[in-house]
């Protein structure tokens, strides 16, 4: 009987929801596992902003004295605050992440064991940062986290929002979006070399399918490090795909759409930035500061004593 409560409220949950680009989905209800701060900066045109970035970076070395397991490295970067940065990384033991602020690494937590070896690329919303661990050289499973931190970069909560399993490359979390904007909570997950990107409304601990958009043949598919999602202030929803192509730090812009279950991504441009001592191979993502500008943060390969930042404002 139970069972079948949680049932019927999850259906009169469902149907209060709006419609959203054609689909019916579902958004977060405020759990705790999901729920940061809801001043976040919003773009009324995303296209244009992402335009206006530099493509040459502020560079900011960090100090780091912390000693980080081998055979790994630097996946992820995303600001939690005007002072303090989360990076994501993976190496022989297990996955990870580092807090630091714009001078030194000031903590690593680990995030899961192996064979859950590597966390992939990230993204913050609010305080919460949803990224995914995934054995990496099975290549057939994986485990996506979401994290909440309180202002000071400590961890709050963390928990197993989706777990990924079967078909070789297929069942991996090599990046994660994850947005927040006019109350709605969205998230993508992409698998090995970003080919299939799962699309998910999240709701109280749990991620909600909503379709999948996988590599179009309108450009050279470009194996993405990372992926972030940026919503409008009209609602529109983008994607924004960071990678090594020949050599080149490269950003794609895309338009989400929804429609008949499925989820497609228009191609809106693309763009090259000039990396100095980092690269979106290594670790990228987008962040939408206080005054309403789009930036890219990435990071070096390695955790050493100096971790190069680039800042793309």
């Amino acid at each position: 009987m139970k069972f079948v409560m949680k049932v019927l409220v999850s259906v009169v949950m469902l149907g209060k929801y709006l419609q959203y680009i054609g689909l019916s989905i579902v958004f977060c209800i405020c759990a705790t596992l999901f729920c940061g701060n809801s001043a976040i900066a919003q773009i009324a045109d995303v296209p244009a902003a992402f335009d206006k970035i530099s493509t040459t970076p502020t560079i900011w070395r960090l100090s780091n004295q912390i000693k980080v397991p081998a055979s790994g490295h630097l996946q992820g970067i995303q600001p939690l605050s005007d002072s303090l940065i989360i990076m994501t990384g993976s190496s022989g033991q297990y996955a990870y992440y580092l807090v630091a602020d714009h001078h030194q690494v000031r903590s690593i937590q680990k995030i899961a064991d192996a064979p859950f070896r590597h966390a992939g690329g990230c993204q913050i919303a609010g305080r919460t940062l949803l990224v995914g661990a995934e054995d990496n050289q099975g290549k057939m499973r994986s485990d996506v986290y979401s994290i909440t931190f309180d202002d000071a970069g400590h961890e709050k909560a963390k928990a197993i929002v989706a777990s990924r399993s079967g078909t070789f490359k297929r069942s991996t979390a090599g990046a994660a979006g994850y947005v927040q904007a006019q109350g709605n909570w969205l998230a993508a997950i992409a698998d090995w070399d970003s080919r299939n990107i799962d699309l998910y409304a999240t709701m109280q601990d749990t991620l909600l399918p909503l379709g999948t958009a996988t590599a179009t043949d309108s450009i050279h598919w470009c194996a993405y490090q990372s992926i972030n999602l940026i919503m409008d202030k009209a609602g529109k929803l983008y994607l924004i795909g960071m990678g090594l192509d020949t050599g080149k730090d490269r950003a794609d812009l895309f338009l989400v759409q929804f429609g008949q279950g499925k989820a497609t991504l228009q191609h809106i441009r693309t763009r090259y930035f000039k990396c100095k001592g980092a690269g979106f191979r290594f670790g990228a993502g987008i962040h939408i500061a206080s005054d309403g500008k789009m930036e890219i943060y990435t990071c070096g390969r390695d955790p050493d004593r100096s971790i190069p930042v680039n800042i793309f404002r």
